[in-house]
């Protein structure tokens, strides 16, 4: 049996206009090492959905204004968020409103009042289900790793780069790039750090990561940026 998925370091946007409810499920959340982003409104939860770019969305159904899928509706068709699953709830056993949360791109729904156990559980199912590769470690135990991924540069300067990929990459996460181009460039590796900034959403839906060069001189810096530009 293959080992539970960790919400260690995971981004969740919990959408629900009452308190009692918001503070119930950070509880529970934040006890399984998740990062948790609050929203009481449909407005507020875009808003959080494009400055943090979580890795879950789960919003309630029933809510005043704009409702829950209002929400759903407007992620899916945003190509910045469509591949963020969402989970709706909802405290109505209604299979019309199942189903329209389901068609309108939902991947999950749940009844309230609920168990801890099942509310974890159904979190576990529907970021298994997401499209994004997700590679969180916590400080005091990260490991070397060499990962392979597709990946573009999509700006660069004596300085830094900004790279688009399928992987968000934590803040300040020092990196070693590699790539056929640079190699047949002159250029080994790479090492970059990730900025302090949070990871923003492409336009298709990927990451952009902000990257500091380290360890380049000036006439280096330069070269390799007049290379990256040729080869964009």
């Amino acid at each position: 049996m293959s080992e539970p998925l960790s919400l260690i370091g995971k981004e969740i946007l919990i959408v629900d206009d009452a308190p009692d409810f918001l503070l119930f499920t950070r509880k529970i959340l934040e006890a399984q090492g998740a990062v948790v982003h609050q929203a009481v409104s449909f407005e507020e939860a875009i808003s959080q959905t494009v400055a943090t770019c979580p890795h879950l969305v789960i919003t309630d159904l029933n809510m005043p204004d704009k409702s829950g899928f209002d929400l759903i509706s407007a992620l899916k068709k945003n190509n910045e968020t469509s591949n963020i699953p969402v989970i709706a709830l909802s405290a109505l056993n209604d299979p019309q409103s199942i189903f329209k949360a389901v068609s309108f791109g939902a991947c999950d729904y749940l009844l309230k009042p609920f168990n801890a156990n099942l509310f974890i559980q159904k979190i576990h199912k529907s970021l298994k289900l997401s499209q994004f590769q997700i590679y969180v470690f916590p400080k005091e135990t990260r490991p070397k790793a060499t990962l392979s991924i597709n990946a573009d540069i999509v700006m660069c300067n004596e300085i830094g780069i900004i790279l688009e990929s399928a992987v968000k990459f934590a803040p300040n996460e020092e990196l070693v790039l590699e790539s056929p181009s640079l190699g047949f460039s002159g250029f080994e590796s790479l090492t970059a750090k990730s900025t302090s900034q949070a990871p923003r959403f492409s336009s298709r839906g990927k990451y952009l990561t902000e990257l500091n060069l380290i360890g380049l001189d000036e006439i280096l810096a330069k070269k390799l940026t007049r290379l990256l530009k040729g080869v964009a």
